[in-house]
């Protein structure tokens, strides 16, 4: 009752429909006598690599017709796209979740951080070893935004279609969040844990729509359900924490701290949002040991050495973070990025 009534949300099929030209044009190409000696699953990638060779990485989520229509999209909308391809022809995919650089973007007061999701086409024509002794690789090719980088990435897992669809929804919901349009994003909540009741992020993001909801009770119902059942904690209890120092519950919100310093969390970007909520509730010191902890993980990552540069500042510490921002500047790879650091770090010189 407090998120009015449902809203039209694109059904499962819906996301991966392409127009009926979008569908001629690739059958066109696929089918070409041309093309025939090239296996199935090859002739999808080649045709990916033609049409999406000027496809422009925004945040946004989107299906595959409308990825294909704007040429843009973030990784989950190219992997939607890889898949509505794939179905035409009958080609299996598979879906992995891989620890990457991340893709940061600020809309208001949420910032978000794109989760890195690439596409596999599995060559149809493979047939595994009956030799139970012998080990089979089902063989395919990756389809993604960005090359290998063993350095920078780190296969996390392989992701069911359930849960690859449930991301979409829990996508577009973190879309909403950042519009302030709460009742959208708990509908798009809904249906995400409708297909994976598992998906901590969406779970994570309900307890926040409660929040701003104005029922702080179920807001904390949810993060303590989190905390007890996700094997990913940092969040959720950042975001209780942040909960509890709203209500003057500073006790309860020391004693969160105090867990959250004794975890042993690998994935470096929860260390970073960990420290993004120590500086919403003013707590810089500890918002730069959170950052430590992910630079300490993935020292490439220069969202980190941005935050701790900001925290240090904030506490007096201009020469500090001075030096940080420099390493921010150092890790950066986006041309745009680089450029925002040097403005800083010019702005602090003056």
């Amino acid at each position: 009752s407090l998120f009015g009534d449902r809203p039209n949300i694109e059904k499962e099929d819906d996301l991966f429909e392409l127009r009926e030209a979008q569908r001629s044009a690739f059958l066109s190409y696929y089918e070409d006598p041309a093309n025939q000696v090239t296996p199935p699953h090859e002739r999808i990638y080649n045709y990916l690599l033609s049409t999406t060779a000027d496809f422009d990485f925004h945040n946004d989520t989107r299906t595959a017709s409308a990825a294909l229509d704007s040429s843009s999209g973030n990784c989950l909308s190219l992997a939607i796209l890889t898949t509505g391809l794939a179905r035409l022809v009958g080609v299996e995919t598979g879906y992995q979740l891989v620890d990457s650089t991340p893709v940061f973007e600020r809309r208001g007061s949420v910032v978000s951080k794109g989760i890195h999701v690439r596409s596999i086409l599995y060559d149809p024509n493979w047939e595994p070893e009956h030799d139970e002794q012998a080990m089979s690789i089902r063989p395919g090719i990756r389809f993604d935004y960005f090359p290998d980088d063993t350095q920078r990435a780190r296969l996390l897992g392989n992701l069911s279609p359930a849960a690859y669809v449930a991301m979409y929804y829990s996508n577009v919901a973190g879309e909403a969040i950042a519009s302030d349009d709460i009742d959208s994003a708990f509908w798009y909540l809904l249906e995400s844990l409708e297909h994976n009741e598992d998906n901590a992020i969406a779970l994570n993001m309900m307890a926040v729509v409660y929040r701003r909801a104005g029922d702080e009770a179920m807001a904390e119902r949810i993060y303590k359900l989190g905390i007890e059942r996700a094997p990913d904690k940092v969040s959720f209890l950042s975001n209780y924490r942040y909960l509890l120092r709203q209500q003057g519950r500073h006790a309860e919100a020391d004693s969160i701290s105090k867990s959250l310093a004794k975890l042993d969390d690998q994935n470096p970007f929860n260390w970073v949002n960990a420290g993004r909520s120590a500086m919403e509730d003013g707590e810089y010191s500890e918002a730069i040991r959170y950052f430590r902890r992910a630079i300490k993980i993935a020292p490439y990552l220069h969202e980190a050495y941005a935050l701790t540069a900001i925290s240090h500042i904030r506490l007096g510490n201009e020469a500090r973070g001075q030096r940080e921002l420099r390493k921010a500047l150092e890790n950066a790879q986006r041309e745009k990025t680089r450029s925002l650091y040097q403005a800083k770090l010019a702005m602090l010189d003056r």
